[in-house]
């Protein structure tokens, strides 16, 4: 008895062995298989959004009154797009952004670059308006008024004129 015990567990022991190798190449060939298969397919592109869906989203965040999160969406862009046609209105998005946060310093800073950099840019008109009403805030008033007749002066057809010449005529009523 005890020898076909001894034979039993040699039976078992050479089974299973083989059993083993039978079952490593069999995984073996399976991941050959499945690994020259993805070789065949396609890797999937991830393509980057455009300047112009990165732009729409972060006013989305700005329309939306998220103006942190469109704060530094609109600085994000202005980083990862400094090259984009779309940058001038980055710029003054910007700087409503700020303003709305009541950064007004920054806002000066914003517009007057936006300004500087971008002379024939469409909204300017606006800008010089938002720098008039962000050194408003922080009691420049001499600025203030500077930069609304700058407005006034060479954008004399702009939508904004009304209230740049209403604003004026409320500072000029001011006695120091």
């Amino acid at each position: 008895m005890l020898r076909l015990n001894n034979a039993r567990k040699i039976f078992i022991k050479i089974w299973m062995a083989d059993f083993e190798g039978l079952k490593k190449n069999q995984l073996q060939a399976r991941f050959q298989h499945l690994t020259r298969s993805q070789k065949r397919l396609p890797t999937p592109e991830i393509k980057a959004p455009s300047d112009q869906e990165v732009y729409d989203q972060a006013n989305a965040l700005l329309d939306g009154l998220k103006n942190k999160e469109a704060f530094q969406a609109f600085t994000d862009f202005i980083k990862q797009f400094p090259n984009s046609a779309l940058l001038p209105d980055a710029k003054y998005a910007l700087a409503n952004a700020q303003f709305n946060l009541k950064n007004y310093k920054a806002t000066i800073g914003t517009y007057q670059k936006l300004l500087d950099q971008h002379p024939d840019f469409a909204k300017n008109p606006e800008a010089l308006l938002g720098l008039a009403n962000a050194q408003i805030q922080l009691a420049l008033i001499p600025e203030a008024k500077k930069s609304l007749k700058d407005l006034i002066k060479k954008y004399p057809k702009s939508d904004v004129i009304q209230n740049a010449q209403k604003r004026l005529k409320v500072l000029e009523s001011i006695k120091p």
